[in-house]
């Protein structure tokens, strides 16, 4: 269960999760998140301004220069996200009952996506495993070429609104796990779910967790304005070729 929950029940973050810690934000605007079935508020949590943007790339472009996730083992990466997806699964009702209230999805709906979600992370894992990170290739002539794939960088990862969890999933894990560091921005209709998905990535140990930001704005185009980035899409890595006799 969150810790931000207030005790009317609805959400109320204050800060914004930069760089896997919570960060004051750039100005007083909020989001004030209320459900489209019945207008009861489902909670608030600051809007990030150009200031946090700008924060947050230059703490993925720290994480992804100078920290440890790209320079770990893709299977040193994988246990990784097989613990967040743990905390992911135990968290499941609480998850869907977040998105019903913010984009009035039914609640038999948002559960069976929660699962969805933690099968699908299985199956990334799964392939990841499988996945030929490096590998050597030798031709009939004796010449070997060391294939090795590596991560490219910073990622956006832009989520919709109608199903935040597997939309933002679907994107960070593939992302993660080929090492890149990224940027969360969720839709304003369910900005507090994007920064609930943050919490929850906070809670594993600092050398893992400041490989993702999570910031909500208003425009797609202010992450794409302010941030220089590798690529806007997930599951991106570079294929370094090295040849010898």
């Amino acid at each position: 269960m969150s810790e931000h929950i207030h005790p009317s029940g609805h959400y109320q973050y204050k800060e914004l999760l930069i760089g896997g810690r919570w960060a004051e934000p750039g100005s007083e605007r909020v989001f004030e998140v209320r459900s489209p079935h019945d207008g009861r508020l489902a909670g608030r949590t600051p809007e990030a301004v150009e200031l946090d943007v700008d924060r947050a790339v230059a703490a993925a472009r720290r994480a992804f220069d100078l920290g440890p996730w790209p320079r770990m083992s893709p299977s040193e990466r994988s246990g990784v996200i097989a613990r967040f997806s743990a905390l992911h699964r135990a968290e499941a009702e609480e998850l869907a009952a977040l998105t019903t209230a913010e984009n009035g999805s039914a609640i038999w709906f948002t559960r069976m996506l929660q699962n969805i979600v933690g099968d699908r992370t299985d199956d990334f894992l799964r392939l990841a495993a499988d996945h030929p990170w490096e590998e050597e290739l030798v031709d009939a002539s004796g010449l070997r070429t060391l294939v090795r794939r590596e991560p490219v960088g910073v990622v956006a990862a832009v989520i919709l609104w109608n199903a935040p969890q597997q939309s933002a999933l679907v994107k960070l894990i593939p992302a993660l796990l080929a090492g890149n560091a990224v940027i969360l921005k969720p839709s304003p209709e369910t900005a507090l779910d994007g920064v609930r998905l943050g919490e929850l990535r906070a809670r594993l140990s600092s050398s893992n967790r400041s490989s993702a930001s999570s910031a909500t704005t208003r425009s797609e185009r202010t992450i794409a304005t302010r941030a220089r980035l590798t690529t806007r899409s997930s599951g991106r890595f570079l294929i370094r070729v090295s040849m010898a006799r």
